[in-house]
């Protein structure tokens, strides 16, 4: 079937049954029960749309490519996104902000050398809402996401290219079938990437759909496999979309393009997608387009973990407001009715002594006001990145003049970065001579490394867990097992009342004097 062939009946594989049509004014393929004559959705649907990209970014290690990629996710509005070629080594999972105050979360996987490596970028929605993360290779990583009814289970995969040899390739596809092992039967199942292979643009049974682009070739026939084994169907081959947003990668002379990056979804779910398309307009001088799905799908409400906010101890050392602070307690505690405050139960007197702190250490003193990281990245730098991009699928001045900006960008990160290195060795230095214990503070900062983290445990038959829960019934397990003591109990000792020394105030007020300013 060619690509411009448009039947109004055409059986495509589904849950349903029975004969499926095109909706008459729209490009989607799908079942008449999930199509909408309504190009506009509604709002309990984008309550329940989930948008899952993938994008082989090239690299990730030069200034401020980073930022131009979160940038364009965001742009993208996607929620989840899958990185190919970040050249990152080593595995972590850190934050990183925009400047316009925009939090992502990043997942990722790569070697000893910075080649390859895998990564997932979370944005706010979603960040709270991984289960377990799967750090393979550096060619493969997974996650959880909490979603209901079932949880989805996504794989980012970098595949080896057709010059690769066998035994490599053998390793990737291993690779991933191990990685599966750990999905449930019910859940959703992603698999996306830049797999360097052309599936073509024939309907190959229920995997590849009839709005491919370009010849199928054997790196192709390795995923069609993959997928017929799996259950699994090619997402952007199975949507109508005008060329341009087929493709995923151009040479660089621009003459030639393909489709190269799929996103592969398990059959059981194929009506849960109501669009899958690459989107060439998003640059970050890369020579691949991000592929993007919409997922039907709804997420749990969980409650993010909330973080207690230390007191403001820089101001509760001035004299004055230590005088204040002082004064204000003693003034409460006077006030306090006697009877209530110093009565026989020693956790209501607690409870009246602990409000009475509180209350008066939030009026005086107050809590520390998180401070951003200064950044060296400019809304200015992001808005000149927003002029290459309009520049990125031009006629040839165009792309002339998109080289002479990204030479332009370029010259600016570094020129910003290598200032900002500048004056925070400044400030240390200014820390050294007055403050050790906040130049210590500012050189770690400086320093630090990704944290090297572990998402998996090992149970007591030395198998490998991997989800949140199971993870710590085996820390409690493990913890019970360690602490446990087989021992009789010690026989009761009565003691009497005149055997306990008596402490009066006056007692514990001369303790307290007597205890150095570290205690």
């Amino acid at each position: 079937m060619t690509t411009n062939s448009l039947a109004s009946d055409e059986t495509l594989p589904c849950d349903l049954t029975g004969p499926q049509r095109m909706p008459v004014g729209t490009h989607m393929t799908g079942c008449v029960k999930y199509a909408s004559m309504s190009n506009k959705p509604s709002k309990q649907d984008k309550q329940k749309n989930v948008k899952i990209a993938t994008w082989n970014v090239r690299g990730l290690n030069n200034p401020g490519k980073l930022d131009n990629v979160l940038n364009e996710i965001k742009n993208l509005e996607a929620d989840i996104c899958g990185l190919s070629e970040t050249f990152w080594n080593d595995s972590s999972d850190f934050n990183a902000t925009l400047p316009c105050g925009e939090n992502f979360r990043i997942i990722y996987s790569g070697g000893d050398q910075r080649r390859r490596g895998v990564a997932f970028v979370l944005n706010q929605k979603v960040s709270h809402l991984v289960n377990s993360v799967h750090i393979v290779s550096e060619r493969v990583i997974g996650i959880k996401i909490n979603t209901t009814p079932v949880n989805t289970f996504i794989i980012q995969a970098y595949a080896p290219t057709l010059d690769s040899n066998e035994e490599e390739k053998n390793k990737f596809y291993d690779d991933l079938n191990d990685t599966l092992k750990h999905k449930a039967f019910q859940e959703i199942l992603i698999v996306m990437g830049d797999f360097n292979a052309k599936v073509g643009n024939s309907k190959i049974d229920n995997i590849v759909g009839p709005h491919g682009l370009g010849t199928i070739n054997s790196a192709g026939q390795d995923l069609i496999n993959f997928c017929n084994e799996n259950n699994m169907f090619i997402c952007n081959t199975w949507f109508y979309q005008k060329q341009s947003a087929r493709h995923t990668w151009t040479s660089p002379d621009g003459n030639h393009k393909n489709q190269i990056d799929f996103i592969c979804v398990n059959n059981r779910f194929r009506n849960s997608i109501t669009n899958a398309k690459s989107r060439p307009g998003a640059d970050c001088g890369s020579d691949h387009n991000p592929v993007i799905i919409n997922l039907r799908i709804k997420l749990k409400k969980l409650m993010k973990p909330s973080i207690s906010k230390k007191w403001n101890l820089t101001k509760a050392k001035c004299p004055v407001v230590k005088n204040q602070f002082s004064s204000k307690i003693s003034n409460k505690l006077e006030n306090i009715n006697k009877d209530n405050y110093q009565s026989d139960n020693i956790n209501q007197n607690w409870t009246n002594l602990k409000e009475v702190i509180n209350s008066t250490a939030e009026e005086v003193v107050g809590k520390d006001k998180s401070k951003a990281k200064k950044k060296w990245m400019t809304q200015e730098i992001l808005n000149l990145m927003e002029e290459r991009k309009k520049l990125k699928n031009g006629n040839e001045e165009e792309r002339k003049k998109y080289k002479d900006l990204n030479r332009t960008i370029q010259k600016l990160c570094r020129h910003k970065k290598e200032e900002f290195l500048n004056n925070q060795c400044m400030e240390a230095e200014r820390l050294e001579a007055i403050n050790s214990a906040s130049f210590h503070k500012k050189l770690k900062e400086l320093t630090q490394c990704p944290k090297k983290l572990s998402y998996c445990l090992l149970d007591k038959n030395g198998l490998e867990i991997y989800e949140s829960e199971q993870m710590l019934e085996r820390w409690k397990e493990y913890c019970e097992n360690l602490y446990k003591d087989n021992r009789p109990p010690p026989p009761s000792v009565e003691v009497n009342d005149e055997e306990i020394p008596q402490f009066t105030n006056d007692n514990i007020k001369e303790i307290i004097k007597k205890l150095s300013n570290d205690h």
